[in-house]
């Protein structure tokens, strides 16, 4: 009898522990949105893959915490969709993801609030909630900043408060952001501030950008954070390539890879060869693939690469 009593309060304590983190709900998208609607709760998605390993790290370290689970089950409905089944390969399309782990934080009817993506501490994961919050509170939508923009395009305090409502929705602020900085003078597109907006739009700039040649002409401003300048320039390039595939573009393959031909070689910049490699290979173009292939490997049978440098500040 008394072992029996033992291990139902050993059970009963694994449950309770067990369930301290986030709990997803087990229904399908329009259970989801009806509860949501019923108990007047925005809805948090966690959008993963079964290949994804940040979605498992998040999983595991992060959404099974007491301390999440605490906050994100009174404040959301919570559920988890898998982008390849069922109603995630609509969800995909429908809010326009691209990477995964993405979290969608939605309102009661499925409208869009905030979208972020990727692994993150515990810290950064709870600050979602409380942005959210934040924009529950506000009235503004995002139309209204849109309607506003026509007319404030040249206020720089309304260009950085655009740019912030957009980046909670996932939203690129390319063309934003060299508008911003088109109108700063020169000797302030290196301060911190911008700094931290080329954190946030890392993933967005591009090489025919006023942003990446700012990068370029205030190299020696930025050299006080280090390489942070040039880290800058090779996400240009990089989402640069990106684009060049998308849209099969070889003019832009070719700026590319003359762009990283400029980053000094004690970054260790990728090989020319890698970016036609990688081009013609999502391009279908097996002939012009394999010619660089051969180069490549060539070129690669030949090379030893140099241990990581410590980085001379003239080079920043």
């Amino acid at each position: 009898m008394k072992q029996n009593l033992l291990l139902i309060i050993f059970f009963s304590t694994f449950l309770i522990c067990y369930s301290q983190g986030i709990e997803f709900e087990q229904s399908n998208w329009n259970e989801v949105l009806e509860k949501a609607t019923q108990n007047q709760k925005p809805i948090f998605v966690d959008i993963y893959t079964t290949w994804c390993r940040p979605c498992k790290v998040m999983n595991t370290q992060v959404f099974s915490l007491a301390e999440v689970g605490e906050v994100y089950n009174s404040k959301f409905i919570c559920v988890k969709i898998d982008a390849e089944k069922e109603d995630g390969i609509n969800i995909v399309k429908d809010y326009d993801i691209q990477s995964y782990p993405t979290y969608l934080f939605l309102d009661k009817t499925g409208e869009l609030i905030l979208k972020a993506k990727g692994s993150m501490s515990q810290d950064e994961f709870l600050a979602l909630a409380t942005n959210v919050e934040n924009e529950l509170d506000n009235p503004r939508s995002i139309i209204d900043w849109d309607n506003e923009y026509a007319w404030m395009k040249t206020d720089t305090a309304f260009l950085r408060l655009y740019m912030e409502k957009q980046a909670l929705l996932g939203k690129s602020n390319t063309v934003l952001f060299d508008e911003y900085l088109a109108l700063l003078p020169v000797e302030q597109r290196a301060s911190k501030s911008i700094i931290d907006i080329y954190f946030r739009e890392k993933d967005n700039i591009k090489i025919h950008s006023l942003a990446y040649s700012n990068l370029q002409d205030n190299r020696a401003k930025f050299t006080k954070l280090g390489s942070i300048s040039v880290v800058f320039m090779l996400s240009a390039i990089e989402n640069s390539l990106l684009e060049a595939i998308k849209d099969g573009n070889e003019k832009l393959l070719e700026e590319v890879v003359a762009e990283n031909e400029k980053i000094p070689l004690l970054f260790m910049p990728e090989r020319k060869e890698y970016f036609y490699l990688r081009y013609y290979k999502a391009t279908n173009d097996l002939e012009k693939f394999i010619s660089n292939a051969i180069i490549y490997g060539t070129a690669n049978s030949v090379h030893i690469p140099p241990a990581i440098p410590v980085i001379p500040p003239h080079f920043l």
